[in-house]
């Protein structure tokens, strides 16, 4: 048998090292040298966990190797503070007021774009903004989505991970109700869980995990109460993109109630779907949804047409609305197919005969207002999308771009900014995130960067701010790579991703990586370029 280690909760485990981090500020005017300090606290090995094989409470690992670098398990014994967000069941993206939005996804009209949208990731690698947390897979007589198979299934427990599967932390604040179940978000279809514990600070409390026929998760205990629930999943990769495949799916989709089918043909001819295989039908349905725009006003409505008749003629909305005329258009077609949504994205998931797979089909909004991530968090890098993008289009990944602590829009949610232009999936450069447009197309840029601190010790936070802007005007929703420079070496060190807002302006915090090596370093904005400025660089 091997041998278990555990050890303290993490906050115990520290180290001395010698020296301080100095940093360049703004576009390289080196600090002032000043004498070493001759200690520095910094986090334990997360190597040597792995290697070890450390474990806390549920027998959950004190770090995972992932593909993107090794993460540090939460705290299980973390105390739940009295204010923490629970998950945002009211918030979902579109609902009305008054409605269950986990029961059933009634469309909205308002078919324009909003500036900013609030969002909390709980996994480790962040997933942002693609937290699994409700999902649709049938459509009623009255055109809303439901759940084809409501009925709850215990969730079984694993001991490892399989080949070709991907590992995740969550870190979930619940609000329990006695032998109720409470809904809790995933990383996506298919995965499973490996280790998990619900308690209250060192408080052991007992608990099921429970899913349904669209695999939404939920968790059930005997008792009321507040509390944190910290899991351990693994998914395999091949949900997030990579090759489509086109197997034989053994169960049919469920048949449509008569005028929606009939609605759905209409489409279907519209779009000039193949029949030729189901790869071919998929593969047209995201190239027709994908080409969505979004609108200036409400959708404008047709007499005697249903909303879903619409909106996916007119090829207008967002993301939750591209989703839902998606799911309803593939299930006609006979493609299995989900609606997933959470509090600021919606997507889809089709199944290409082994397993289901995520599809963004973008609209997405502009800036994610979360916390910044802390030292020990790294974002998911997923497999290619299969898929081709027009040009311009806002997809999903475009949102978590500010994820890296930048300053969040005074904006409320889901609200409209009047002075920022609504932008286009399919108007080549009003978006980012597209193909990258021939060069004499573009202008050129400048970007500029400076920081906060002048000196900074590992695994604390840094914070940039800067613009990007072509021949005096700004350069709105562009992508601004942030890294460091070592003075002597020149290596580059990459922190992370902000994008800019409408003025052109972007801000964020990144937390300093504990391998860095002591010395001067020069922090770096590199402008990626879209489709109407060019790619720069700050230095």
């Amino acid at each position: 048998m091997s041998k278990r280690t555990t050890r303290a909760p993490r906050g115990d485990a520290l180290r001395l090292a010698a020296g301080m981090l100095i940093l360049f500020l703004g576009s390289g005017a080196s600090a002032d040298r000043t004498p070493p300090i001759e200690h520095e606290l910094i986090p334990a090995d997360l190597a040597d966990d792995v290697s070890l094989g450390v474990r806390l409470d549920g027998d959950l690992p004190a770090a995972i190797q992932t593909p993107s670098g090794l993460v540090s398990a939460p705290d299980p014994r973390e105390p739940v503070p009295p204010g923490a967000p629970a998950p945002p069941t009211s918030e979902l993206a579109g609902h009305k007021q008054g409605d269950d939005p986990t029961s059933r996804f009634t469309p909205d009209t308002d078919t324009r774009r909003p500036d900013t949208l609030r969002y909390d990731d709980p996994f480790t690698p962040r997933t942002a903004p693609f937290k699994r947390f409700v999902a649709f897979d049938d459509v009623d007589a009255s055109y809303a989505l439901t759940v084809h198979d409501p009925h709850r299934k215990p969730i079984l427990q694993h001991e490892a991970p399989r080949d070709a599967e991907d590992q995740f932390y969550g870190d979930i604040v619940l609000d329990l109700a006695a032998k109720q179940p409470t809904r809790i978000p995933t990383v996506g279809p298919g995965a499973r869980v490996l280790h998990a514990r619900l308690g209250a600070g060192a408080e052991d409390i007992g608990f099921a995990l429970l899913h349904d026929g669209a695999d939404n998760w939920f968790v059930e205990t005997p008792r009321s109460g507040r509390a944190r629930l910290v899991i351990e999943l693994s998914i395999p990769r091949a949900a997030f993109g990579g090759p489509f495949h086109d197997e034989i799916d053994p169960r049919p989709a469920s048949a449509l109630p008569h005028p929606v089918q009939a609605d759905a043909d209409i489409v279907a001819r519209h779009i000039g779907v193949p029949k030729a295989s189901r790869h071919e039908t998929i593969e047209a349905l995201v190239d027709y949804f994908r080409g969505f725009t979004e609108s200036d006003a409400p959708l404008t409505r047709t007499a005697g047409r249903s909303v879903y008749l619409d909106l996916a003629l007119a090829r207008t909305g967002v993301c939750r609305h591209r989703a839902y005329a998606f799911v309803i258009t593939a299930l006609g077609l006979g493609v299995r197919a989900r609606m997933v949504l959470n509090e600021a994205h919606a997507w889809v998931e089709v199944t290409d005969g082994l397993q289901w797979k995520r599809i963004d089909l973008g609209g997405a909004g502009v800036l994610l207002e979360q916390e910044p991530p802390d030292s020990k968090s790294v974002t998911y890098r997923p497999p290619p999308d299969p898929f081709s993008w027009p040009a311009g289009a806002a997809r999903g990944e475009d949102l978590a771009r500010t994820a890296g602590g930048a300053t969040p829009s005074s904006t409320p949610s889901g609200t409209h900014n009047p002075a920022r232009p609504s932008s286009s999936a399919s108007a080549p450069g009003s978006g980012v995130g597209a193909a990258d447009p021939p060069a004499e197309l573009q202008l050129d840029s400048t970007v500029t960067v400076m920081t906060a601190e002048a000196r900074a010790l590992r695994g604390q936070l840094v914070h940039t701010h800067g613009a990007v802007t072509s021949h005096d005007a700004p350069c709105p929703n562009a992508r601004v790579a942030i890294s460091l420079s070592d003075s002597k070496t020149g290596e580059s060190t990459a922190l992370g991703e902000l994008a800019t807002d409408h003025e052109g302006t972007y801000s964020g915090a990144f937390s300093l990586p504990g391998g860095l090596t002591l010395g001067d370093y020069e922090v770096v904005a590199t402008a990626l370029g879209d489709g109407r400025c060019a790619a720069s660089v700050s230095r």
